[in-house]
């Protein structure tokens, strides 16, 4: 059982069109079109040490910060576990790097330009602002997915397939019941106190309760695209997905021309 620190962990939401908005995202998009160019001006022996190296980094940083938050005592089933759709791009973003699986740069492709980029657009920090690691991984780990999926794309050549934006969609439907029974198991074994947790159970209820994907509840970020409580804003994302993903889809057809 961890001696957690629960004090540590408070969801934080940066504003839209708020300063810190603003200076994050600016510098986050500054930081991937400057490495975007660097690689472009590099040599193909140059370019295969960079693509390891990017790859080498980003899997290390998704081990270091769960290291990270068992050192600081606030690792929690509920809040730690990469499993929303982007921590799972985060995973293959740098798996990619050294295995150019098709399918799994598909993934990334669509999971993760669509997920990062709303994450810049409406930011939900799950563990806070209080710790700086914490609070600079949210935006180095979305930079990483971005920065990935456009590097495979733009630097290495590498194009989503024809319906591929379909196919993706379809596949993300299995995680649904995957990761929501991974929701339920844990928020059973936190109701029966079976698990060390920081959520608050009043009346049976949980606050704080395990809610990977959202599919047990709604983000707090002020986003339009929400509509309604749970589980009809779940329709919503699912149709938003299907819009987002054909929309990334598009501008690689001119790519491939």
């Amino acid at each position: 059982m961890f001696d957690l620190d629960c004090t540590a962990i408070e969801k934080y939401v940066i504003v839209p069109f708020s300063i810190e908005w603003w200076q994050t995202n600016i510098l986050c998009m500054l930081g991937i079109v400057i490495l975007l160019f660097i690689s472009k001006s590099l040599s193909k022996s140059q370019l295969i040490k960079m693509t390891y190296f990017i790859g080498f980094l980003l899997c290390f940083r998704v081990v270091f910060m769960q290291l990270y938050q068992m050192q600081i005592d606030i690792w929690t089933f509920e809040k730690s576990i990469p499993i929303h759709l982007c921590g799972l791009s985060s995973i293959l973003s740098g798996l990619v790097m050294f295995r150019n699986n098709q399918l799994a740069y598909e993934c990334l492709f669509y999971w993760g330009l669509g997920g990062a980029l709303q994450s810049f657009l409406t930011p939900e920090l799950n563990l806070g602002n209080k710790d700086l690691i914490l609070y600079l991984d949210y935006f180095i780990s979305h930079s990483g997915i971005i920065f990935s999926a456009l590097y495979l794309t733009l630097i290495l050549g590498m194009r989503p397939r024809q319906r591929s934006w379909f196919k993706v969609f379809l596949y993300s439907q299995l995680l649904i019941p995957v990761i929501g029974f991974v929701n339920f198991l844990i928020n059973y074994l936190i109701v029966n106190d079976i698990i060390s947790h920081c959520a608050i159970i009043v009346d049976g209820a949980i606050e704080g309760a395990a809610n990977y994907m959202y599919l047990f509840q709604k983000p707090m970020a002020d986003n339009p695209l929400l509509i309604g409580d749970w589980p009809y804003y779940i329709v919503g994302i699912e149709f938003f997905a299907l819009i987002n993903f054909w929309l990334l889809y598009q501008p690689v057809k001119l790519l491939k021309k």
